[in-house]
Parts: structure tokens; C-alpha cells; sequence
């Protein structure tokens, strides 16, 4: 879904650029309007995508995972959040980023939806630590110490390859895409409040 919509904006976005040839006529006006108008839905876009990526801390059904790593070497972290909604259930994940040793990184994790996530370590591209964890309670925070190299489920930790794979190749297109679609807001902007 934000792919297509980071697509949409790209097109938009493209279109005003396009149209700074119609400085003359009758469309002068419809092009600046349009021109202004996708600038504002780009820039209204990324505002809500970075507010919604900020907030779950102070959301309803929202823990905190404070997950510590002490192994001797830095290990690279995901979440695989279960969610049910009636009888669909989905894989969410989440890239929590290196940790190094003796280091934790504290993550809020929205769980309205879930009761279960799962820890998956990587150092490279090999899976070197997973868990699965149960939340009984929504008002209690986690705490997870990795402190050896186990995979406490091989069912489980198999689908986690497989899940955390998809995601660093979804998030290598949403990453080229946000970046075209960064630099032709600032030029768009650029264009439309330069000097004539």
C-alpha cells in the first residue's frame, strides 16, 4: 500500500514539475494550483507517515519491549508481530536495527491486534538467535536478554526467514521510492517560490 502510494505522489509530483512550462495563458493558474496542491499532499503525506511511526508509545494496547543483548558480538534485530483480526492472521515486521553487547534498544510495539511476537538475530544474513513470546498482559512490559545463540522454535524461525527476507526487499523499494519522491518535493518547492 505505500509503495503505491509513495507511486502515486511520484507521478503527481512529476506532472508539477512538468507544468512550470505553463507560465502564459489561461492554464497559468490551474498549473500553480495543481503544482501547490501536490506539493502540500506530499508534504502532508510524509508528515502523517513519520507522526504514525512515532506515536505507539502513547497508544492504547501499546508495550514496551526492552530487548538486551548480551552476546559478545552486535546482533541485528527484528520483530515478527502475530496479529489476529477474526479469522486472518498477519505477519507484521519491524527492523529494531543493531544492538551492540551490553546495549539494549527500547521498542514501543502496538499489540491491540496481537498477543504474540517473535525475536529474530542476525549477524549477516544468518539467523544466529529467535524466540517466540507470549503477552498474557498488556499493562506489563517486556524484557528480552539474549544472552546465547539459540533458536527456541525451527517451524517458527523457518517462516522468520522467510518473513524478514520480504521485508529488507519491500523496504528497498519504499526506500528508492522515498527518496525520488523527497527531492522532487524540495525541487517542486524550489520552483515555486524562486524569483521570477
Amino acid at each position: 500500500m505505500m509503495i503505491f502510494l509513495l507511486f502515486i505522489l511520484f507521478i503527481l509530483l512529476s506532472l508539477s514539475l512538468l507544468l512550470i512550462i505553463a507560465r502564459k495563458g489561461k492554464f497559468r493558474k490551474l498549473a500553480f494550483a495543481f503544482r501547490m496542491g501536490s506539493v502540500i499532499l506530499g508534504i502532508a503525506l510524509f508528515t502523517y507517515w513519520f507522526v504514525e511511526k512515532s506515536i505507539d508509545q502513547y497508544l492504547k494496547n501499546s508495550i514496551a519491549l526492552q530487548l538486551i543483548n548480551e552476546l559478545p558480538q552486535p546482533i541485528d534485530f527484528y520483530i515478527i508481530k502475530v496479529e489476529k483480526r477474526s479469522e486472518d492472521t498477519r505477519m507484521l515486521t519491524e527492523h529494531l536495527g543493531k544492538i551492540r553487547t551490553d546495549h539494549f534498544r527500547l521498542e514501543y510495539l502496538k499489540m491491540a491486534h496481537s498477543d504474540e511476537y517473535w525475536v529474530a538475530g542476525y549477524i549477516g544474513k544468518n539467523m544466529v538467535y529467535f524466540s517466540d513470546h507470549y503477552v498474557p498482559n498488556k499493562n506489563m512490559d517486556q524484557i528480552v536478554n539474549v544472552n546465547n545463540y539459540v533458536d527456541m522454535n525451527e517451524n517458527l524461525s523457518e517462516k522468520a526467514k522467510i518473513l524478514v527476507d520480504e521485508y529488507k526487499n519491500q523496504n528497498k523499494g519504499i526506500a528508492v521510492w522515498i527518496t525520488m519522491d523527497l527531492l522532487l518535493i524540495f525541487l517542486n518547492i524550489g520552483m515555486l517560490i524562486r524569483k521570477r
